[in-house]
């Protein structure tokens, strides 16, 4: 139990690298999916575009879930392997760790790239479902939480992530 314990800790360091992917895709994912809960024609078709600009963020999400999950068992691998024989050690482990320590950074760089663009996209949307006349509510939602997306991002992510990149 301690080995799964410790590779879960291990493979939550490039979870928590990426924080920044769960926090920004997940709201507009769902946002995306009450957005389609009218039947006007315009409002249909701004969610349909908001779903759609939805998919590349749930792709980065899940290839961070996939990259974590491939080191739970990389690590759980290395610990139980150190116990059995002395052909691997714990520094095998860390080297390991230093080969994912970018990727935390990676996603950061692709949620800047693909959450601009998806923002934008939400903004313009929500302004549609706004001007519908049905459905203001979310789009005011859209159009707020992308904002403030992009003024986190621009504010206080973006240099952040440059000086840790230093």
């Amino acid at each position: 139990m301690e080995y799964v314990k410790t590779a879960l800790e291990l493979s939550g360091y490039v979870a928590g690298n990426a924080i920044l992917v769960w926090v920004t895709y997940i709201p507009l994912f769902i946002i995306a999916i009450f957005a389609r809960k009218g039947s006007e024609g315009s409002r249909r078709k701004a969610s349909n575009v908001m779903l759609g600009a939805s998919v590349p963020g749930l792709l980065i999400v899940s290839s961070c879930l996939c990259i974590c999950f491939i080191l739970f068992v990389k690590a759980f691998t290395v610990l139980k392997a150190n116990q059995s024989t002395e052909y691997y050690s714990y520094d095998d482990l860390y080297k390991m760790l230093q080969d994912f320590e970018g990727m935390g950074i990676l996603f950061t760089l692709l949620t800047f790239l693909v959450a601009g663009i998806q923002c934008v996209i939400f903004i313009i949307c929500g302004a549609v479902i706004i001007k519908s006349g049905t459905g203001k509510l979310i789009g005011w939602i859209s159009v707020i939480v992308s904002i403030l997306i992009i003024i986190g991002g621009c504010l206080f992510v973006g240099p952040f992530c440059l000086a840790i990149s230093y």
